[in-house]
């Protein structure tokens, strides 16, 4: 019996021990999500002092990026609402120019920069999100978008005088340039309707459509004459044929405004693999018809055939045909256009 109870009272301890450990820990209170802010949910309307945009961002450099594409987003709607683009202004004497279509024009004007803005309101919700609201006075937004394009227009009129005493491949390439340019000027005439309804866009259109008529101009002038060697009589027409798909005036004999595109080949005959192999030398020359060397190029190109040589010297001239489809004509020409 004297043992027993020892015994007893060690079995309970040693249950008392074992009750207490294996007692529930109690659970930590998990952090309830931040909740969005007021300004964040209900953001402010777009009114005649500001326009405002939202945006988010693992930082809060890249929040403040997404809230100018927000706020130019918003923008996008209200030139889309107000104005249907009438496609006046052409490009050359047969494509459109500027023709801005209701699926284009917010990327359009989702391009325009902003660079007058404030950050009205930012939180950070947690360590890599980060939420802002930007607000854009409309009228500092109105005055330097006015200034961009009054110092871009200037400029394109001013190169303009500059070229009109180049030969006529740089005024061709400047001008080309230069409208592909104008459909940004196009889209920033419509933000500056749309900021200010006093704006008056009839001056920035003409100054447009002047430089315009310069373009078609010149279009309708340039011409190339192709001329070549007897070994070249292959590799004439695939040029022609290419100047021409690309727009470009191929004509039969010079005038003041061609481009004369000289070929010269020479070649030489090897044989391997059971082949007949032309090995062919093109040399290719753009000059001015005043003599002014524009362009060029050397291309080396093998033309091959079980057949015969003159057989494989036409296969090397269809290669021809395959360099330029793949490569463009003004890579093979070595020119600009």
């Amino acid at each position: 019996m004297k043992r027993i109870v020892p015994f007893l009272l060690a079995l309970g301890t040693l249950l008392l021990v074992a009750g207490c450990g294996s007692s529930p820990k109690p659970q930590a209170e998990v952090a309830k999500p931040k909740e969005l802010p007021s300004w964040y949910m209900n953001p402010p309307s777009n009114n005649s002092i500001y326009l405002y945009g939202l945006g988010d961002g693992k930082n809060q450099e890249e929040a403040v990026k997404n809230a100018l594409s927000n706020l130019a987003s918003r923008l996008s709607v209200t030139v889309e609402s107000q104005y249907e683009v009438d496609t006046t202004i052409k490009q050359g004497s047969s494509n459109s120019f500027a023709q801005t279509s209701k699926r284009n024009l917010k990327s359009d004007v989702a391009k325009i920069r902003i660079s007058n803005y404030e950050i009205e309101k930012t939180e950070q919700m947690k360590y890599n999100h980060y939420i802002v609201l930007v607000r854009s006075d409309k009228e500092k937004f109105y005055n330097g978008l006015l200034k961009e394009l009054d110092v871009k227009l200037s400029r394109a009129e001013e190169q303009k005088k500059l070229h009109a005493t180049s030969n006529i491949l740089k005024q061709y390439t400047f001008l080309k340039e230069t409208m592909e340019g104008m459909k940004e000027s196009m889209t920033a005439i419509l933000v500056l309707n749309t900021l200010n309804e006093a704006f008056d866009d009839k001056a920035y259109l003409g100054r447009i459509e002047a430089m315009n008529r310069e373009f078609d101009s010149v279009s309708k002038r340039i011409n190339f004459v192709v001329k070549g060697d007897s070994a070249s009589s292959g590799m004439i027409e695939p040029i022609r044929v290419a100047l021409t798909d690309s727009g470009l005036k191929v004509a039969p004999s010079t005038n003041n405004d061609s481009l004369i595109v000289q070929i010269s080949t020479r070649s030489e005959q090897t044989s391997g693999m059971g082949f007949i192999i032309a090995r062919m030398v093109v040399n290719i020359e753009v000059k001015t018809a005043q003599g002014k060397t524009v362009g060029g190029n050397k291309l080396m190109i093998n033309g091959h055939s079980p057949q015969s040589y003159s057989q494989a010297q036409e296969n090397g001239a269809k290669k021809l045909g395959s360099m330029i489809a793949k490569d463009g004509i003004t890579t093979i020409l070595g020119i600009t256009l």
